[in-house]
C-alpha cells in the first residue's frame, strides 16, 4: 500500500490501528472495521485504498444523507461562544480574499447546496457553478441558486475558468488527491483562488472514527501538499475550531507571509486510543451533540447510551439510531459525555453549567 500523498510504498509505511466500529461522515454507523496507517516517509495519516475499502465507501455514498436531522440544511455549530453555520464562517474569515461583484465561483461536493447558500447570502451578484458526483438534488440546486452550470462528470471535462473554487470538506474523501488538485489548478482564472476546508486531525482526533474519511490533515501535511501546485498558500488568522482552513492561489494576492501558523500537537492517534479505551469503561451516560463523534462515542456505548442531548431546538424530539433527541439545557440524573476538545469542552460547560460531564483525555 503507497502513500497518497508522497508515493512512499508499504515498507516505509507503518499500520498503526485498527478500528473494529467507525460511523459514516453523515453519522450512520459502520459496523465493517477500517484500517489506519501512517505514512513513516511524510506523516501522512491515511486509511488503505483496496478494493474492499472502495466498496463499502460506495455503499455509504449510495445512500449518503448529510444534515438529515435538520432535512439538508445546514446545522448549527455550538463550537464558540456563539452559533454559527460552517460555511458563513469560512467565508467571514476569508472576506478580505474573496474577489468583488460578478466573479464565478465553482462549489465542489456541494451536496445539499450549503455553500451556495452561504454565498448567496454574502454576494448577490455572483455567477454560482456547482460539481459533486451525484445529481439527485441537481435540478432543485439549479433553481434555487440560478446555477450557470451543474457538473457531475471528471473535473477535467469543465472548460471554464473560476476566480473561486470551494471545497468545504471534500479532500479528506479523495483517493486521489495529487491527479485532484492538478485538475483544480486548471480551473481556477489566473487570480482565482481555492478556499479549502479539511478536519484538523491534531486538534480533533476523532476524525479517524469516520470510515469514509480516507485522509487525517496536520496543517503542515496540507501546507506543503498545496505548495506542489499552488506558488501561495495562506492560513486565515481566524480558524474555525477542530478544522483547517487553507486558501491556495498562483496570484500574489495571497501572501505566503501572511496569515497564522497552525499549532501542532503530538500523537494523535494516541489520543485517539485513548478516547476508546475510555468509552469501553463508561458507566450509562447521554452523550451531548449528534455529529460525528458524539455519533462514534454512542456507537462505542452500546447499552450504556441512555440517549442524545443537544442544544439545537430543531433537533430535539427527533430520533437518531433509535433514541430520541432530548434538550441539553435541563438537568439529568446521569452524566453527560462531552466527546470534544477540551476548548470547546470549556466552552460547554460554561453554558450548560447544571450537570455532571464526562470529558475525553
Amino acid at each position: 500500500m503507497a502513500c497518497i500523498l508522497c508515493g512512499a510504498n508499504e515498507q516505509l509505511n507503518q499500520q498503526i490501528l485498527t478500528i473494529k466500529k467507525s460511523v459514516s461522515s453523515d453519522c450512520r454507523q459502520v459496523s465493517k472495521a477500517a484500517e489506519l496507517f501512517q505514512c513513516m516517509k511524510c506523516g501522512h495519516y491515511q486509511k488503505p485504498i483496496n478494493s474492499e475499502y472502495i466498496q463499502n465507501v460506495t455503499e455509504i455514498y449510495e445512500s449518503y444523507t448529510p444534515y438529515s436531522l435538520k432535512s439538508g440544511q445546514e446545522q448549527l455549530s455550538y463550537s464558540a461562544e456563539l452559533p454559527f453555520t460552517r460555511c458563513s464562517k469560512i467565508l467571514l474569515n476569508c472576506k478580505n480574499l474573496l474577489p468583488g461583484a460578478e466573479a464565478s465561483l465553482l462549489d465542489i461536493g456541494t451536496g445539499s447546496g450549503v455553500m451556495l447558500e452561504a454565498i448567496s447570502n454574502l454576494e448577490k451578484g455572483w455567477q454560482l457553478h456547482a460539481h459533486d458526483v451525484s445529481t439527485h438534488q441537481s435540478a432543485e440546486l439549479i433553481e434555487k441558486f440560478h446555477l450557470r452550470d451543474f457538473y457531475s462528470k471528471s473535473l477535467s471535462d469543465i472548460s471554464k475558468k473560476f476566480d473561486v473554487i470551494t471545497l468545504v470538506h471534500v479532500l479528506e474523501h479523495v483517493s486521489t488527491p495529487l491527479e485532484f488538485l492538478d485538475s483544480l489548478q486548471n480551473l481556477l482564472s489566473e487570480s482565482g483562488i481555492i478556499i479549502i476546508q479539511v478536519p484538523n486531525i491534531n486538534e480533533n482526533p476523532w476524525d479517524f472514527a469516520i470510515f469514509d474519511h480516507i485522509s487525517h490533515f496536520t496543517a503542515q501535511r496540507i501546507e506543503s501538499l498545496l505548495r506542489e501546485f499552488f506558488d501561495f498558500v495562506y492560513f486565515p488568522e481566524n480558524q474555525i475550531s477542530k478544522e483547517i482552513t487553507v486558501i491556495a492561489s498562483n496570484h500574489n494576492s495571497v501572501s505566503a507571509n501572511a496569515g497564522v501558523k497552525i499549532q501542532t500537537q503530538s500523537c494523535p492517534m494516541e489520543a485517539f486510543q485513548r478516547y476508546v479505551q475510555q468509552l469501553e469503561s463508561l458507566p450509562a451516560c447521554y452523550v451531548l451533540g449528534t455529529g460525528p463523534a458524539a455519533s462514534f462515542s454512542a456507537y462505542m456505548l452500546g447499552d450504556c447510551l441512555l440517549g442524545w442531548l443537544d442544544e439545537d431546538k430543531n433537533k430535539i424530539g427527533k430520533y437518531l439510531e433509535g433514541h430520541k433527541i432530548n434538550d441539553a439545557n435541563n438537568v439529568y440524573d446521569a452524566p453527560i459525555l462531552l466527546p470534544y476538545p477540551l476548548a470547546q469542552v470549556e466552552e460547554i460547560i460554561k453554558r450548560l453549567p447544571n450537570n455532571e460531564f464526562i470529558k475525553c483525555y
